[in-house]
C-alpha cells in the first residue's frame, strides 16, 4: 500500500500555523474563511501579531501562577501544563 504525498503551498503553511497559534491562545480551531484570501505577508503579520499575544498571556499566566506560590518560571510552567493536562 503506498501512502500519497502531497507538497503544501506557503500559504497553506501559513493558514496552518494560524490555525496552531489561535487554538494554542483560544482552544479551539478558528474558521480561516477571515485569512484565506490574505496574502502571504498579511498572513505573517498576523502569525506575529498572534505569537506577541500568546506571549504576552502567557506571561500574564506565569505571573499568576508565581503569586499562588511557584517559586520560579520553569515551576509556574510545570504547574501551567498540570492543569491543563486535568481540564483538557
Amino acid at each position: 500500500m503506498s501512502v500519497a504525498t502531497r507538497n503544501f503551498t506557503n500559504h497553506e503553511l501559513l493558514l496552518g500555523t494560524i490555525s496552531d497559534i489561535y487554538k494554542d491562545i483560544h482552544g479551539i480551531r478558528p474558521s480561516l474563511s477571515r485569512y484565506i484570501e490574505m496574502s502571504d505577508e498579511q498572513l505573517e503579520a498576523e502569525i506575529e501579531r498572534m505569537s506577541t499575544e500568546f506571549d504576552r498571556e502567557e506571561r500574564e499566566e506565569i505571573q499568576i501562577f508565581m503569586s499562588y506560590g511557584a517559586p520560579d518560571q520553569a515551576t509556574a510552567r510545570a504547574w501551567m501544563g498540570q492543569v491543563y493536562d486535568a481540564f483538557f
